[in-house]
């Protein structure tokens, strides 16, 4: 099944919050037994096409220790920096990196790590790609009101 997602952001949303799970759950419990999650908002989706618009920008125009990283390296890179990772010796060799997920952000934690993004890339000069720039300046606008 997939996963459904209601906002509650005050006391008059609770009862419809409870009848709109109450209606998933009884719909999928035919299938097998279900899990009901109490968590916060996770990234919203301008904050993910924010985010990857520039981790494109950057891993092509940004070398790291003279080695050109994917989108998804540069993830994995910040998602370092602001969950403070640890690296372990592998199964068979080498090293892994252990301790979190972008996936798993909350919205707070995602706006910090766009934040860190445009910080180091325009430390780095990456020239912003048009939905990039558009998204970057949303996002002053939005911090300004």
């Amino acid at each position: 099944m997939s996963r459904f997602e209601f906002t509650v952001s005050s006391i008059e949303d609770l009862v419809p919050a409870f009848k709109w799970a109450s209606e998933l759950l009884r719909m999928g419990l035919p299938g097998g037994p279900m899990a009901l999650y109490v968590d916060r908002p996770r990234r919203s989706k301008e904050q993910n096409d924010r985010y990857w618009a520039a981790l494109a920008d950057i891993s092509k125009q940004v070398e790291w220790n003279g080695v050109k990283l994917t989108k998804e390296d540069w993830r994995d890179l910040f998602t370092a920096a602001i969950r403070k990772q640890r690296l372990v010796p592998g199964l068979d060799g080498g090293l892994v990196v252990i301790g979190g997920h972008s996936s798993r952000m909350n919205r707070e934690e995602f706006s910090e790590m766009i934040e860190l993004v445009y910080s180091v890339g325009t430390e780095k000069g990456v020239v912003w790609s048009e939905p990039a720039e558009k998204e970057l300046l949303a996002a002053h606008v939005e911090k300004i009101n």
